[in-house]
């Protein structure tokens, strides 16, 4: 996790920092802000969480001087990403929401998205109906915005809230989205999970015999990336199936 909030960070200081620039609020405004920030990264790579909030909240001031709402949005995204470091959920996404209400003030859909997708899947665990509303914002804006990735995850990740609620047709819908939308370059593990869900919620229909063909790919996928242990995972899945397709058969015989 702490990977992954350093490479966020890393990546919302950079875009906080050219959205900076681009401001007419002087250069004097401009340097002060973005070296906040990158002050800030550096406090959090070494593990010094209270002054890289007290760096962001130096940027946000600033921001709130300059009456720029991407600034402000920009800092409660990093804040956010910070008390994610820190494990602190209820303060990350405090900051997120607010991250999310600017963005969509500024109708900037890349950045809805990535807060939309990143902010549902927290709530997931906690609220379905709320991380399913928040999905579906997400996924609006990444279509709009043409960011393929967050349409993939999002359909897919709407369709396991489908599949928690029993809504199996519903769920396999969503999962097939997601497996045709799924970019080239990206991550095959996420494709394999993909592949992995639609064959399970084909299965819980009674639509064994489908559900080989994803499982099947899941399979080879895992194998690929050298994930053994996930590959006998669906093994086993697929051959239940199979027994269920063998059994079927067998009852039809006169």
């Amino acid at each position: 996790m702490r990977k992954i909030a350093r490479l966020l960070a890393g990546l919302a200081i950079s875009c906080a920092s050219a959205a900076a620039s681009a401001l007419p609020s002087g250069a004097e405004m401009q340097n002060s802000y973005s070296s906040a920030l990158e002050e800030a990264w550096s406090h959090m790579d070494a593990g010094r969480h209270p002054q890289a909030l007290g760096k962001v909240d130096d940027a946000l001031e600033m921001a709130v001087g300059a009456k720029s709402i991407r600034l402000i949005a920009a800092a409660h995204q990093i804040k956010g990403i910070i008390y994610m470091d820190l494990g602190d959920i209820e303060k990350q996404l405090e900051h997120q929401r607010e991250a999310l209400l600017g963005y969509t003030l500024l109708r900037s859909d890349p950045d809805i998205a990535e807060m939309a997708v990143t902010i549902a899947f927290y709530e997931e665990k906690r609220d379905l109906s709320y991380a399913e509303k928040i999905y579906k914002i997400g996924l609006e804006s990444a279509e709009r915005a043409g960011k393929q990735d967050i349409v993939a995850i999002s359909h897919y990740r709407l369709g396991r809230i489908a599949f928690k609620r029993g809504l199996y047709d519903l769920a396999i819908e969503s999962y097939e989205k997601a497996i045709a939308e799924f970019p080239k370059g990206a991550d095959p593990f996420d494709l394999a999970d993909y592949h992995w869900s639609l064959g399970g919620a084909l299965a819980r229909t009674g639509r064994e015999e489908e559900a080989l063909e994803p499982l099947i790919k899941a399979r080879e996928i895992f194998l690929g990336l050298g994930e053994v242990s996930l590959a006998a995972d669906v093994e086993e899945m697929m051959a239940l199936a199979q027994r269920a397709v063998e059994l079927r058969e067998s009852l039809n015989d006169p």
